[in-house]
């Protein structure tokens, strides 16, 4: 994992390692469509769409992008266990309203 200070000769660290991070996440990703094979074997049900890795997510990524096909799933456990959306952080999820 990259790290800098914030001294004035590195204040433009923060777009370069955004880059670096991004990049990174597309070849995780790229990686795994070329592992497939390994989503389609038992214990893996609920990822096969999911394009993104929770672990090398840039933050900017879409919950629904997440958790592929378990989604809706987890908009309904979070509309039964958490209708105020007190646990709101990283990847949120919506409760569901139909719940």
């Amino acid at each position: 994992m990259p790290r800098w200070t914030n001294s004035s000769s590195q204040l433009d660290k923060d777009s370069e390692m955004l880059a670096w991070a991004r990049q990174l996440a597309s070849d995780v990703s790229q990686a795994q469509a070329r592992h497939a094979s390994v989503l389609s074997q038992p214990g893996a049900e609920g990822f096969q769409n999911a394009p993104v890795y929770s672990n090398y997510a840039t933050g900017d990524e879409r919950s629904s992008l997440m958790f592929g096909d378990n989604y809706p799933r987890l908009q309904h456990i979070k509309a039964k266990y958490d209708r105020n959306n007190v646990f709101n952080k990283w990847f949120p999820i919506t409760p569901d309203a139909s719940a």
